[in-house]
């Protein structure tokens, strides 16, 4: 992934071309209530703001949520806290169920706006809110998004200038990509359970084929794009198409030995 980061938009896009893709469903497939209007509103002594506009270096909006506490006359930013109403998508654990404005596999943004901080969740391109005419999945091009957001947040008013990002599983695994590549701003990850290689970690454990893993994936919480007949990465797919270690899978790995 190293010399994908530097590539322009326009060169990632040739790389996109032998992505595999399917087609999504749309948002409201697995979440009928979903609502990609902005608006701010106060609950529980938070600021919500939903689907705040990121622009990125391409010229799209990526579109994110967040929360602050106690915030007097100033909105924090974003917080996609739209989780789909079945059991796969419910972020509580054997029974226990955390607040209701937490991300699936993020973090409570409750305690981290009490103790002073703005919580922010992003839609990745291509999915629920944001913008994008394809909905990839940890690829180069969310590399650079990771980097224009953090960069972006930076520049808010109620920014000191410190971001961190915390997050399991593709949240995770997103810290590592936005690592790698260096953000000037990017204080800390905390990774709560990610894999780095989607090959080894993910299509093929130990080179043993994991299909079904890479089919819930696929059928489960990666059904919907942004809306219907959005192409959407197919991961069961690409590990049939490229059953071994080769320049596909190694364009989609971060070299963590490099993260400064």
């Amino acid at each position: 992934m190293g010399a994908a980061i530097n590539e322009t938009f326009e060169q990632l896009a040739e790389h996109n071309k032998f992505l595999s893709y399917k087609s999504a469903g749309g948002p409201n497939s697995i979440l009928p209530s979903f609502d990609p209007s902005h608006r701010v509103l106060t609950e529980d002594s938070m600021v919500l703001e939903y689907n705040h506009d990121i622009p990125v270096r391409d010229g799209i909006k990526l579109r994110a949520c967040g929360v602050s506490h106690n915030a007097i006359g100033q909105a924090g930013p974003f917080d996609q806290a739209q989780i789909p109403p079945f059991k796969e998508f419910d972020p509580g654990y054997d029974g226990v169920h955390q607040y209701k404005f937490c991300v699936f596999q993020g973090s409570d943004p409750a305690f981290w706006t009490k103790h002073g901080f703005i919580y922010v969740a992003v839609d990745a391109r291509g999915s629920f809110a944001s913008e994008g005419a394809k909905a990839s999945f940890l690829t180069p091009v969310d590399t650079l998004d990771a980097d224009d957001v953090i960069e972006y947040v930076e520049t808010r008013p109620w920014s000191n200038g410190h971001v961190g990002m915390i997050g399991a599983s593709a949240l995770g695994a997103i810290q590592w990509l936005a690592a790698f590549l260096a953000p000037p701003h990017l204080s800390a990850i905390v990774i709560q359970d990610a894999g780095t290689d989607q090959y080894r970690d993910m299509a093929y454990k130990g080179g043993v084929p994991h299909l079904n893993f890479v089919e819930g994936l696929r059928n489960i919480y990666k059904t919907h794009g942004n809306r219907e007949g959005c192409p959407l990465g197919d991961l069961p797919l690409a590990s049939q198409q490229h059953p071994t270690f080769d320049q596909y899978w190694e364009r989609l790995t971060p070299k963590v030995t490099n993260i400064p």
